[in-house]
């Protein structure tokens, strides 16, 4: 693997380029549910992981067990090898990998190199297969202070249950406050929760004092640290479960200090995600960026880590473009622009990523041009 800088940029280390998919590959991520249990009417729920490693070279990754309603500074772990281009398959990765039956928490992945990950809840008992699925999502994608998250269709009432889910990404302290609005945004129930390091909760909305509802939407707004968050709608005839869909948005807020980490998402048309780290230093100056760019061009995420603290970018330089180069193994070269701008203050940036692509050839000849630019998304995280 080689690096080159430009002038501007001090340092750029380039990480693998990897096949763009859905979900989004990290090196911190987190699976927001995961259980080992036996259920109403029979059921027996147990949790797969799976880790893909789509990268030319092994990947060591650790998963770490994450219980519920509780904090976890130091949770039991499990070290694997996944080979270049290969899926590692741990079927009831609660009870197998970590003895917990039943158990009811969270997974945390951690590895060098960037993974994809998710997996599948699932009743197997009585002849009859049903469950839900959780995608891996990278702990930069969490939510930070000032940002809200919506969850559309939960149902509570004689058909159906909703539950929501809170995990803290921050590996510290996070608070959020939860909502549920009915379709007119009339608050029907409301709560405020603290979360210690790597604390998963997943309670019922009648736990918020919800009365019975035919539709309502969960609305969480972080104020401290990093949360994940969502819901699910479970079907109380049958007992299987809905993933419900959700989307973030930026909240009113109060003015924060530039200085700190910024975290967020590299996004393009098609809906695949990349993410974004970025160090501000005390005078307002990048000390650290950190990316991974998916472009519909070729399918092909890739990754960069630049260290500049040896010679840091104002903040401020950001808004009329930055530029920088990687090279990778095989004569390939991304030139990327940068561009973000505040949007709050010492709270939030926007912006964009274009990027042009020159020297690959083989099955990577379609990574050469010019590349759609992605959009970029950053909160701050206090």
């Amino acid at each position: 693997m080689r690096w080159r800088t430009l002038p501007l940029l001090a340092l750029i280390e380039v990480a693998l380029a990897a096949p763009a998919v859905a979900l989004s590959p990290g090196t911190d991520v987190l699976v927001p549910a995961a259980i080992q249990a036996e259920g109403a009417a029979g059921s027996l729920w147990t949790t797969a992981l799976y880790l893909h490693n789509p990268g030319p070279d092994p990947v060591q990754a650790t998963v770490q067990w994450l219980v519920r309603d509780q904090a976890n500074p130091d949770p039991a772990s499990a070290d694997f090898t996944i080979q270049a281009s290969a899926t590692l398959v741990l079927e009831d990765v609660v009870g197998t990998v970590f003895g917990a039956a039943p158990g009811y928490g969270a997974l945390r992945v951690t590895c060098d190199t960037p993974l994809v990950v998710s997996s599948a809840i699932l009743n197997q008992a009585g002849g009859v297969e049903f469950g839900q699925g959780f995608e891996g999502v990278p702990a930069e994608s969490a939510l930070t202070a000032g940002m809200k998250a919506v969850a559309v269709g939960l149902k509570h009432d004689d058909a159906y249950r909703s539950n929501f889910f809170l995990l803290d990404a921050s590996g510290n302290r996070s608070e959020a406050s939860v909502r549920v609005l009915d379709p007119s945004g009339l608050e029907l129930a409301s709560a405020s929760f603290v979360l210690g390091p790597y604390m998963p909760l997943l309670e019922s909305v009648t736990s918020l004092g919800a009365p019975a509802f035919t539709d309502a939407v969960l609305e969480v707004t972080v104020t401290e640290g990093a949360v994940l968050c969502g819901a699910s709608r479970v079907n109380a005839g049958t007992g299987d479960p809905l993933t419900l869909a959700g989307a973030w948005e930026q909240a009113a807020a109060a003015e924060l200090p530039t200085t700190g980490t910024y975290f967020g998402t590299v996004a393009d048309a098609q809906g695949f995600l990349g993410g974004m780290t970025l160090e501000v230093s005390a005078d307002g100056a990048v000390e650290l960026l950190e990316l991974s760019f998916p472009s519909t061009l070729c399918d092909v995420t890739f990754g960069a880590r630049l260290d500049l603290s040896g010679e840091p970018i104002p903040l401020a330089e950001l808004a009329t473009g930055v530029a920088l180069v990687a090279s990778y193994e095989g004569g390939g070269e991304m030139e990327w622009t940068l561009t973000l701008a505040e949007v709050e203050a010492g709270l939030f940036l926007e912006g964009s990523m274009a990027a042009t692509g020159s020297g690959w050839d083989g099955a990577l000849a379609g990574c050469n041009g010019q590349h759609p630019s992605d959009v970029v998304r950053l909160g701050k995280r206090p």
